[in-house]
């Protein structure tokens, strides 16, 4: 009887170790899986702010190309003025 109280009592305490293990795996993976979380946030936002200001740099060239085709235009009527 003293063998098996012995023997429970060891596979007992195996189980809480191997649970312990389980719990500290879990909480690495919990924090890798949030810094992941963090890094995707993070390069999103990379990405959406890159992609507005090409967005801005379209819309300044298709202005700068408006405005020097109407100043082209404006020096090309004043060579004809008298």
């Amino acid at each position: 009887m003293k063998s098996v109280i012995v023997d429970v009592s060891q596979k007992t305490e195996r189980l809480r170790k191997d649970s312990e293990s389980i719990i500290k795996h879990q909480e690495r993976l919990q924090t890798t899986a949030a810094d992941l979380l963090k890094d995707v946030h993070d390069k999103k936002s990379a990405i959406q702010y890159t992609q507005d200001q090409a967005k801005e740099l379209v819309h300044t060239i298709k202005n700068s190309q408006e405005h020097i085709m109407h100043a082209f235009k404006q020096s090309n009527t004043d060579k004809y003025k008298v």
